[in-house]
This record gives structure tokens, sequence and C-alpha cells, in this order.
């Protein structure tokens, strides 16, 4: 016998899958040329993502403000993976809840208004040849933060998807009707 049940939303209690603070894209991406004249070759990242792990997550490159004169920042989130495929640098990020500045990116990211990403850190002498008009980077010997950024210098950088949820039409409209 088959049997239905119906429930009254008002009667029901809903519970949302994250805060739709994740998000995915590539930090860098290999071949191209970006706006320093730098060329990124597949591989240059494994030495540092081995050797020093994942990078920190900031704003517009915040911790290099900083060295500057800039005022003190806090990473806006962290990233969940970080890795190298035949693309570039592939990277899963999250956003931290409950950081006022977080919750402004994450709009910004979802109204498509800051929708670059950009990498920092370090290479020396010997991670790079020099070329006509910039340099061939074959090792970067410490990646230290991948930024959230509206102007990247490597222009195919970019988030490619902001994942939703925490939104209550949202959740709503996924709903299922049984009749």
């Amino acid at each position: 016998m088959l049997m239905r049940k119906s429930l009254l939303l008002s009667d029901a209690s809903l519970k949302l899958d994250g805060d739709g603070g994740r998000f995915t894209g590539y930090a860098s991406k290999f071949g191209g040329v970006d706006s320093y004249g730098d060329t990124i070759v597949h591989g240059a990242f494994a030495h540092t993502l081995r050797t020093h792990g994942k990078p920190k997550m900031f704003l517009e490159h915040a911790p290099f403000a900083l060295m500057s004169g800039g005022a003190g920042a806090l990473p806006i989130g962290k990233w969940a993976t970080v890795k190298e495929d035949d693309a570039g640098l592939y990277v899963e990020g999250e956003l931290t809840k409950g950081m006022s500045l977080s919750a402004d990116v994450r709009a910004a990211m979802e109204h498509g208004t800051l929708e670059g990403l950009s990498i920092g850190g370090m290479v020396k002498k010997g991670d790079y040849d020099e070329t006509e008009n910039g340099r061939v980077i074959r090792r970067w010997s410490k990646l230290m933060e991948i930024s959230v950024v509206a102007f990247p210098a490597d222009a195919a950088a970019r988030i490619e998807s902001v994942k939703g949820g925490g939104d209550l039409q949202e959740a709503i409209a996924e709903l299922e009707t049984v009749r």
C-alpha cells in the first residue's frame, strides 16, 4: 500500500549544507605570459607545495601591503585543495565563516565583481630563466599566499565557481514535491 504524507514548510526545519563560502578556480595557468612578462611552467609549484604545504589566503595580497607599511591583515579563509594539474595551479577555497571581510568577499564573488586570483611568494636565481621580456619560472622557492584579487597579473587566473548554500530561497527551490 502506497502512503503519502504531507508536511507544511512552516512545520519543517531546514538544515542548510555549508555556508556558501566555498569556491574553486586557478591561481595560475601554465604557459601563458602575465602582465610582468613571466611564464610559469608545469611543475613549478611541486617543490614549494611538498616542502611548505598550502599557502595562506588573503584579499589583494594583504601581507605584502603590511610589509610596505600597510595595516595588519588576517587571512580571509583557507585553501582546502592546492594542486597542480595539466592546466595550472588548481585551488579549492573556503572563506572564513563569521568574518565580515570574508562575507563581503563572498558577496562580491557571487556578484561577479571580484573574480581574479593571484599568487605571492619568492623565486630565487636558478628558479627561472631570463627572457627578453620577462622570465620563465620553472620553480617557486616558496609560495606564501594566494589572494583573491580584482586585477590578476595572470589574466587566466580566475575563480571558476562559487558554491551556493546557506540561502533559504535556494534550499526551498531545490525541494522536490511528491504528488
